[in-house]
Formats: C-alpha cells, sequence, structure tokens
C-alpha cells in the first residue's frame, strides 16, 4: 500500500505570506523585535499545521493497512 501524506500547505503559506507582509510593515517602523516575534509565530504555526497533517496521515494509514490485514485474514479463510 502506497502511504500519502497531504499536508495543508495552502495554509502554511498563506500564514507565512501574511507573516511576511506583517513583519515588512513593522521593518518600515524599524520595530526589527515584533517583526522577528511575527515570524516566529508564523513559523510555528507553520509547523503545528504540517505535524497534525502528518499525524492525521498516519492515524488514516494505521486504519487502512488494520483493514486491510482483517480482509486478507478473512479472505484466507
Amino acid at each position: 500500500m502506497k502511504y500519502e501524506f497531504d499536508a495543508d500547505y495552502k495554509k502554511m503559506y498563506l500564514t507565512m505570506f501574511n507573516a511576511a507582509t506583517d513583519a515588512a510593515n513593522e521593518l518600515v517602523r524599524f520595530n526589527i523585535g515584533r517583526a522577528s516575534e511575527i515570524l516566529i509565530s508564523a513559523q510555528e504555526k507553520c509547523e503545528d499545521i504540517f505535524v497534525d497533517s502528518a499525524e492525521d496521515s498516519d492515524e488514516e494509514y494505521i486504519e487502512k493497512e488494520t483493514d486491510n490485514k482483517t480482509e486478507s485474514e478473512h479472505t484466507e479463510n
């Protein structure tokens, strides 16, 4: 069985794009610390989105594997 992983790349992209825009606005105001905070926060949010997607995919993969084993056991008997 092929393992498929579907991360929500659109959500991660939009999160980072919006953060980059907000950080750029802060840099224009010379708020370097705030710009850094915005980017770090966005990075953490994207990591959470990615990890959550991986965990969901792992659960689905395990369920499919369990279902396939159960089906093959019934077929063999």
